[in-house]
């Protein structure tokens, strides 16, 4: 890999990515029929390169999909890996469109030679539809990230994400490994940086989680932009965005954010924006429609939309709105537009609950809206399952709508600091969000 790609990627970035944060917003399937579909990229002709981590039976692949919404398969056959323990599968996770014509593809953790590693693939001259699929035979050059750490010392593999410096030389960030390491121009590898865990301060159990760096981005500023995602138990409002440099050296750069699983930096305005996995109820499953993108500014994180999801991926559409994953409808969804506030999301419902602040300390405001007049019931439960507070709220109209919360148990307890979920119940069903009692 000695040509250097990021003059010509830069330029791409700076082409493609824009926000324009002032209009109306709408959300609309643009492609359905996937497989659990994770990262999302999009190449300078405006395709999409959506990854599927597959069901464990190396089936892994990735597709491509035109801004008509016409799906073609591009690559298959790709490493995947189930973890029977943990009900998780591994497989690609991103895919990057070089200005050569090859297409570098991120492969996670797994027990397949070709896992946890770098694959090249020529699509030069490729035409959707037309030539055939890429298979993994066709992969002309392989990282294998996974076999260095291994041989280092390292338990655990799954590379996430890529991103290159001034040099050309590739940065990667495994999740597993919760380290970022160096791929320079000559294939060497070299660890650049290992995350320490989080102490647990939040939940019983476990006694310390793990930090998980997810997306990695090259700063225009110097250096990069690295997410946390953070582990088990998914606790909401402790995942970050870190400046990273390249002798592994972090700082703080965003916090108080949960699940951060893409990134993407405007490189007109210099804005971060992060996608937020979504939460999780009290089995600790995935919350519908609980996604938010986020952006990061001097004055805190300013929410610009929500009510889709969960989601593990989103890029630019060039035109001032995103195209996210949807990871259980298996759909790619559009974002026309971004608005200056929390959006209004066309979709069949627009009944959503936040708090705000959260983490809180002594009050916080619940805010929601309905779509018509019902009854509503708010409870809090803990993360035993447990319900520590219920109110009946009465009649609301349809509309926007909020009310202040103590933090206090039933008959005024005081209730311990930790995480807890607030759960809404109306007639068009019930919301659930997590929230942090500090």
């Amino acid at each position: 890999m000695k040509t250097n790609f990021f003059t010509i990627i830069v330029f791409a970035l700076i082409a493609s990515v824009s926000f324009n944060d002032t209009k109306a917003q709408t959300i609309t399937t643009l492609a359905s029929g996937f497989n659990s579909p994770i990262g999302i990229t999009r190449d300078l002709k405006g395709n999409l390169w959506i990854n599927e981590p597959g069901t464990g039976n190396n089936d892994s692949r990735v597709s491509l999909v035109k801004t008509s919404g016409k799906v073609f398969t591009a690559i298959t056959g790709l490493p995947s890996f189930k973890d029977t323990a943990v009900g998780e599968t591994d497989g690609t996770w991103r895919s990057y469109f070089l200005p050569d014509g090859r297409v570098l593809v991120v492969s996670g953790g797994g027990n397949d030679v070709n896992a946890a590693s770098l694959l090249y693939f020529d699509f030069k001259g490729w035409t959707p539809g037309v030539d055939s699929p890429k298979t993994v035979a066709d992969a002309r050059s392989v990282i294998h990230i996974g076999e260095f750490l291994i041989k280092n010392g390292f338990t655990d593999t799954n590379p996430f994400d890529v991103a290159w410096d001034s040099a050309g030389n590739i940065f990667v960030s495994d999740a597993a490994a919760n380290a970022v390491l160096k791929v320079d121009q000559n294939d060497s590898i070299s660890v650049v940086a290992v995350f320490d865990p989080i102490p647990n301060n939040y939940t019983p159990f476990p006694p310390f989680i793990d930090p998980v760096p997810t997306v990695i981005k090259w700063n225009p500023a110097g250096g990069f932009y690295l997410s946390y995602l953070t582990g088990f138990p998914f606790v909401p409002g402790i995942a970050s965005v870190v400046n990273l440099n390249e002798n592994g050296d972090t700082s703080t750069y965003a916090s108080n954010l949960t699940q951060v699983v893409d990134m993407q930096v405007d490189s007109i305005t210099g804005k971060v924006y992060v996608l937020q996995f979504g939460l999780y109820d009290t089995s600790f499953n995935p919350i519908p429609g609980s996604a938010q993108i986020i952006r990061i500014d001097s004055g805190g994180n300013h929410t610009i939309v929500q009510g889709f999801g969960p989601s593990a991926g989103m890029v630019t559409d060039g035109e001032g709105g995103f195209y996210v994953t949807s990871l259980i409808t298996g759909e790619i969804l559009h974002i026309a537009d971004i608005a200056t506030g929390v959006s209004s999301v066309n979709s069949t419902s627009r009944f959503n609950i936040i708090a705000s602040p959260n983490p809180f300390s002594e009050v916080t405001t619940i805010q929601f809206n309905i779509t018509n007049t019902s009854d509503v019931k708010f409870s809090v439960v803990n993360i035993m399952g447990e319900e520590v507070f219920s109110q009946n709220k009465g009649s609301y109209t349809a509309g926007s709508h909020n009310f202040l919360w103590n933090g206090k148990g039933t008959g005024e307890r005081s209730l311990t600091p930790g995480m807890y979920f607030i759960k809404l119940i109306t007639n068009e069903g019930i919301q659930t969000s997590g929230i942090i009692k500090n």
